[in-house]
């Protein structure tokens, strides 16, 4: 075997092991710099002969957390968020293989900046007489509620999520306020869905907002304005999360409510807490249609024509009698 020959066998048996072994490689962030963990994250890739079995990321030497695979991620690079406080912080990731082995990544440092989220409602003009309201939320969790008051039927709410990198936006106006066995109600219909949102006095009601969701929680009547708060909800990915005090539909009816549909309060009225009558006034309250309120049209079904019958039958028995007397039958 010539000379050149048995060199390139011997370079190749040095570098296939190389070629083979498995590495775990930081991707992002890089070394030093400062991001917001809980939009940005970090990232790893792995390039191993094996699949991986679980990934361990570390912050300051302390496993944060660990992502368990069932396939080969040979090739992919990996990205998750963090919760983690403000501050420099140190990270590595350390990844269990397939046949009980272990591969490291080096350590690097960056700073955490998480920015503050950040909830506000600003009226954005008249609109039917009324105000509009918009809710915007900048890089989204679960934060305390914004309140806005004096919101009229047929006021415009627009609840915008800034999130890059678009926004989503979600066009709800206040269709009605209702009175139904005693509890104000108020409606919202998304402008495009025509969905409408029915929420009761003191209790939460979940919209849906792509893949995220709004709580909206009518307070009360105020001086014949409706009081909202508007906060987002963030649900845990697996199965949507309903608030306890959504009212629970298969639940048998009490006395109160065995007739819901019945609205027993008319315009004028006051709610339960207002016995001054000076607020809780609902100005938009649903009335019940009144059909022939006037008792003098008042009429059985399938009479209306008897007596004008009746009044027909006696004019031919007349007409008959002096017929006879004619012709002396």
């Amino acid at each position: 075997m010539a000379p050149r020959t048995i060199a390139i066998i011997v370079l190749l048996l040095l570098i296939a092991p190389l070629a083979l072994a498995d590495t775990l490689e930081l991707v992002s962030p890089a070394n030093g710099v400062s991001i917001e963990p809980t939009v940005n994250g970090v990232s790893f890739r792995t390039d191993s002969k094996d699949s991986v079995k679980s990934c361990t990321v570390f912050i300051d030497d302390e496993p944060k957390k660990t992502l368990t695979y069932n396939d080969v991620i040979t090739g992919r690079t990996l990205q998750l968020s963090l919760d983690i406080p403000d501050g420099e912080h140190r990270w590595n990731a350390i990844c269990v293989m397939s046949d009980g082995t272990t591969i490291a990544s080096e350590t690097r440092t960056f700073t955490a900046a998480n920015v503050k989220s950040a909830v506000t409602a600003k009226s954005s003009g008249l609109f039917r007489g009324s105000m509009a309201y918009e809710f915007s939320f900048e890089n989204t969790a679960e934060q305390e509620p914004v309140i806005v008051k004096k919101l009229a039927a047929g006021d415009f709410i627009w609840v915008i999520f800034k999130i890059p990198p678009s926004n989503i936006k979600k066009e709800l106006y206040i269709k009605r306020f209702a009175v139904e066995q005693g509890t104000p109600f108020i409606y919202l219909e998304d402008l495009k869905k025509r969905e409408v949102y029915k929420i009761a006095r003191g209790e939460n009601g979940t919209i849906n907002i792509s893949s995220s969701s709004v709580i909206v929680n009518f307070v009360d009547i105020e001086l014949n304005r409706a009081v909202v708060a508007v906060y987002p909800f963030i649900q845990d990915g697996t199965t949507e999360e309903t608030p306890n005090n959504l009212p629970d539909e298969d639940a048998a009816p009490t006395d109160d409510d065995a007739t819901t549909d019945t609205v027993d309060t008319v315009a004028g009225s006051t709610s339960d807490d207002n016995e001054d009558g000076t607020e809780g006034t609902i100005d938009d309250v649903a009335t019940p249609p009144q059909e022939n309120a006037d008792s003098s049209t008042d009429s059985t079904p399938g009479q209306d024509d008897a007596p004008e019958g009746r009044e027909s039958k006696g004019v031919f028995t007349r007409f008959i009698a002096w017929l006879a007397s004619i012709f002396g039958a």
